[in-house]
């Protein structure tokens, strides 16, 4: 089977789960429904996280398997809106909802995938853009960052990027890798006026000096949960644990 957008086509294998998005993205919503549907019967009983491209994706099964009549009685009784059956208008209700919680944000926090030692540069890696609005909007950003995040050199962080997309969804580059180095400058346009950055230890320094040291090399690309390369098992059900990953 096959949707057909204005610029790309999506082929799915017929029993293949798929949030839906490419689909709905095309304007084929009734298809995009069905199949978020399907994906959350296949895993219904599944009590364990798993893995998906983006946070989107897993925006998309949780909420575009209800009808738009669904979403609109929702909004109408969360946030006062008119009801409507207009998919875009629904869209831009939540978007302007969502956007004043951002623009009266005093501090907005967030992690980080990467900082570099040599700039003093923090690293996001998303593929909807979300870290951006916590980031840039309010007057404060605060970042919690473990220590094992660090690498030495701008050059040693275009390999990690690379290696980061590549093993979590098979990009060759996330959509939005996004770098900040220090708060908003006289001649910027956007960004915090004040940037704290939190360097999280909890027991790391400790793994290091252990035979366990190898652990802090972990770059958290979800790789491990579709196939794990140190218990050769393959699925997120691996670990038998609340927390997946060979180190939870």
């Amino acid at each position: 089977m096959s949707w057909k957008g204005l610029a790309s086509r999506s082929k799915y294998l017929r029993g293949q789960t798929c949030c839906g998005q490419p689909a709905f993205n095309g304007g084929f919503w009734d298809d995009a429904r069905a199949m978020a549907s399907h994906t959350l019967e296949v895993f219904g009983d599944c009590d364990l996280p798993l893995v998906v491209p983006s946070g989107s994706c897993g925006y998309m099964i949780a909420h575009h398997h209800l009808t738009r009549h669904d979403v609109s009685r929702l909004f109408h009784e969360k946030l006062g809106s008119e009801e409507t059956d207009d998919v875009l208008r629904l869209a831009r209700i939540a978007r302007a909802a969502l956007r004043q919680k951002y623009l009266e944000a005093g501090m907005g926090f967030t992690g980080a995938d990467f900082g570099v030692a040599e700039t003093g540069t923090i690293v996001t890696v998303t593929n909807e853009g979300n870290g951006r609005l916590s980031s840039s909007l309010p007057r404060y950003h605060v970042v919690l960052m473990g220590i094992e995040r660090l690498v030495p050199s701008l050059e040693d962080l275009g390999l990690m990027l690379q290696l980061l997309a590549r093993s979590a969804t098979g990009q060759k580059l996330s959509v939005y890798s996004n770098m900040i180095t220090g708060p908003r400058r006289p001649d910027d346009d956007d960004g915090p006026e004040e940037l704290h950055i939190v360097l999280v230890d909890n027991g790391r320094t400790r793994i290091l000096e252990s035979e366990y040291a190898e652990m802090l090399t972990c770059i958290r690309c979800g790789a491990c949960l579709n196939a794990c390369p140190v218990y050769k098992t393959v699925g997120g059900h691996a670990y038998g644990a609340v927390y997946p990953g060979t180190d939870g």
